[in-house]
């Protein structure tokens, strides 16, 4: 299996992030060396002008699921993965200190190609009529007062500033920020240079990334266990906790049960 390296880590950066979560008021359940499958995919589409384009990113191959959402599917895209080198598996040190753990090779998860281009097209069209539909929205209710405003009418200021009329744009703008980021995230992640009027993804090779796995429990109302990722892939920070990446347990706690994902045989 080809795998990306995890960074030089030593006993005690891994030993501050186990303290860290004691410190937090957990109890550590488990703590393994994940291989995170994924795949590579190409990005066949075309522009707004009809012509053909080719982008390439990773995808998550173990937390996928027909019934998944578009917005959380985007979220299993990883195009940052490409800039590292894949190397069999044989040919990696992992190292001293993360030899103590148990290391997990996660499930692959087959995934439908089709239904996953389906779905990212209509998350894309139903962004881009959102948009379409919001200015002209503004342009139909808010323009002609914009507008009487300056041309001397003595009623456009106060229907301009009534608590409606700032209320309502105030609700607009916050929709069009959201809908414009997820047209950002939406290239990022796919790795387009624009949103796509027909789109086809296509699966090119199998990778590995190494992710330390904690299985943390603490007694809040109840007892309850989480699970946390980190990157054992330094960028930047000695590590990366991936809070911020939520998907990897917002989704496992939506959709599927993440003992039964991370069932995968030990390796040899």
């Amino acid at each position: 299996m080809y795998v990306i390296s995890p960074s030089k880590t030593t006993g005690k950066e891994i030993e501050q992030i186990l303290q860290g979560f004691e410190k937090g008021g957990y109890e550590l359940v488990n703590v393994s060396l994940l291989w995170m499958p994924y795949y590579v995919v190409e990005c066949s589409y075309q522009d707004k002008y009809g012509l053909t384009k080719h982008g390439k990113t990773t995808m998550n191959a173990m937390l996928y699921d027909d019934v998944l959402e578009s917005r959380d599917l985007l979220f299993l895209f990883r195009p940052n993965f490409l800039k590292y080198e894949f190397k069999r598996r044989g040919e990696v040190s992992i190292g001293d200190a993360l030899k103590k753990y148990r290391e997990v090779k996660g499930s692959i998860t087959e995934v439908d190609f089709r239904i996953v281009s389906r779905k990212m097209m209509e998350f894309i069209d139903n962004i881009r009529e959102r948009l379409a539909d919001l200015k002209s929205k503004v342009k139909f209710e808010y323009e002609s007062g914009i507008t009487r405003l300056f041309t001397g009418s003595r009623h456009a200021l106060e229907r301009l500033t009534s608590r409606f009329m700032r209320e309502g744009l105030r609700d607009m703008e916050k929709e069009a920020a959201q809908l414009s980021s997820m047209e950002i995230l939406t290239k990022i992640f796919l790795n387009l240079r624009s949103l796509p009027h027909s789109l086809e993804i296509r699966k090119k090779q199998e990778f590995y990334f190494p992710y330390l796995t904690i299985c943390a429990k603490r007694e809040e109302k109840e007892l309850h266990e989480k699970y946390y990722f980190v990157s054992l892939v330094k960028a930047g920070r000695v590590f990366k906790k991936l809070y911020e990446d939520t998907l990897l347990a917002r989704i496992v706690g939506k959709y599927k049960e993440l003992k039964q994902i991370i069932k995968a045989s030990q390796l040899s």
